[in-house]
């Protein structure tokens, strides 16, 4: 294998009619490699936005499929839910969920996904259980109290620090 830095030094030397058939056939595959190398390229670049902090493409990629993933859900306590039309529920992609068949009428679904700033699951339980005793704290104490405003302050801060944007 000719490696990149040697092949520009050396000169190219085409015999005959076979020569020349391979010499073409060498430019073509170069071409289709470049293309596809792009490509690739393009496709990991647009993929890494969606692969957790602190693991690699590849480790996403590998993740094995979980067997046993029914009864890990049942083992974290099944709820049930049925809203009326036009409601809906929102839910972390954390959590294993499961939508059971349609056994009368018709199921009309939209769904999307909503990112938080905040990467890291465990930054973003923080945040929320930061913020639940703000507001507890403001509601006994008030909003103009001076350590209510300390932990707001705390609170941005964190937010700030944590943010993906």
């Amino acid at each position: 294998m000719v490696e990149t830095d040697h092949k520009r030094s050396l000169y190219r030397v085409i015999i005959g009619h076979d020569g020349l058939h391979l010499a073409e056939e060498e430019a073509r595959l170069a071409g289709e490699s470049r293309t596809l190398t792009g490509q690739i390229s393009a496709a990991t670049k647009a993929l890494a936005h969606h692969v957790p902090k602190g693991m690699s493409l590849d480790q996403f990629i590998k993740l094995a499929a979980e067997p046993e993933i029914d009864a890990k859900i049942k083992a974290g306590g099944e709820q049930s839910v049925k809203l009326p039309a036009g409601h809906m529920v929102l839910y972390p992609a954390s959590s294993l969920h499961r939508v059971t068949p349609v056994t009368r009428g018709a199921r009309i679904a939209s769904f999307f996904w909503i990112q938080s700033m905040v990467r890291d699951e465990g930054a973003r339980r923080i945040l929320f259980e930061l913020d639940q005793s703000v507001q507890a704290i403001g509601q006994d104490r008030g909003q103009d109290d001076a350590e209510v405003i300390r932990l707001t302050g705390v609170y941005h801060n964190l937010l700030r620090r944590w943010a993906d944007v």
